[in-house]
Formats: C-alpha cells, sequence, structure tokens
C-alpha cells in the first residue's frame, strides 16, 4: 500500500482504477492517492508528469531507475522527481 501526501484546500475525492484505491485531487497539481498493488504485480517502464513523494506503508516494493535499482521491505519513503523513467514491482 502506497500513501502520496499534499497539502489542504479545496479537494475531490474520488476512486482509481486500482483496486481499493482512492485519490484526493486538490488541483494546481497537488494530489494524494491510496494505492493497492497484489504480491508479485509489475509495472512496466512509465514516467510521470509530477514529482512523486510515496509511503509504502506495509509490504516490500522494488523500483528500477535508469541503472540503479531501489528495495523496500516493511516500510518506507520514496522521491521521483518529474519525467524519471523506472518501473516497479511489489
Amino acid at each position: 500500500m502506497i500513501v502520496s501526501v499534499l497539502s489542504s484546500s479545496r479537494c475531490t475525492l474520488r476512486a482509481t482504477t486500482v483496486p481499493g484505491g482512492a485519490e484526493i485531487d486538490c488541483g494546481d497539481g497537488i494530489r494524494a492517492a491510496l494505492s493497492y498493488y497484489r504480491p508479485h504485480e509489475v509495472q512496466a517502464r512509465h514516467r510521470h508528469d509530477f514529482a512523486q513523494l510515496s509511503f509504502l506503508l506495509n509490504g516490500s516494493m522494488r523500483e528500477c531507475q535508469r541503472s540503479r535499482e531501489y528495495v523496500m521491505h516493511g516500510s518506507g519513503v520514496g522521491f521521483k522527481p518529474a519525467l524519471l523513467d523506472h518501473s516497479d514491482s511489489w
């Protein structure tokens, strides 16, 4: 499970395409998402148009960025700048 944090303002809550997920959108580029990924789920190489601060709350995660690999178990914090190519597995 990953939670990304935001500031408070006028926000809209909606369900996401990830099962059990939810997203809060506060406009002006500020969003928070609660996402659940099943064990062994994989996301192919991709990028986001925005910077991302993520908190792993439970489980484990492996992320590949360029020639580096990052692994988190149990809980952890990660940051990605905008437009960084990466792939993820849980």
